[in-house]
């Protein structure tokens, strides 16, 4: 893959050195989540906080943030909060309820919290919202263990 170098500076609140690194270093790499510019912020255990400057592109018909564009905000920071507890994972479940639309142009934020950690199986939760705080989704996941992070 190759590396994007121009990634911001992520906030490390009490991850695991080791971890911490795997995690940058999977950001710095995540093609698809930089180029719609899905940025993480702040990682600590268990933990995300990440934010998206949304475009026109991101625009759906009706002018407002493409549900989609949410859901892959929402999916990220749920994961990533996965990966803060020392573990890969991928997406068994995701669910996304819909609150608000979306503006185009403004920067949305997403926090992301595992809730429940197994052997193989993490719940998560997530909300996003606009600059003036207002949600705009909420959404929980379920996330299967593949491996440890090395």
């Amino acid at each position: 893959m190759a590396d994007k170098t121009d990634y911001i500076e992520i906030i490390n609140e009490g991850v695991d050195p080791n971890i911490f690194a795997w995690i940058t270093d999977f950001c710095r790499k995540d093609l698809f989540s930089h180029d719609i510019g899905v940025m993480m912020t702040k990682l600590a255990p268990g933990k995300t906080y990440s934010e998206l400057a949304t475009k026109n592109y991101h625009a759906n018909l009706a002018g407002s943030l493409h549900g989609g564009v949410t859901a892959t905000l929402a999916d990220l920071s749920m994961g990533i909060a996965c990966f803060t507890t020392g573990f890969v994972v991928v997406t068994t479940n995701l669910n996304i309820s819909y609150m608000d639309a979306g503006k185009i142009g403004e920067k949305i934020k997403a926090a992301g919290h595992v809730i429940r950690a197994g052997k193989s199986v993490l719940f998560t939760e997530t909300t996003i919202e606009d600059e003036q705080g207002l949600i705009i989704a909420k959404g929980s996941g379920i996330f299967s263990v593949i491996s440890r992070i090395p």
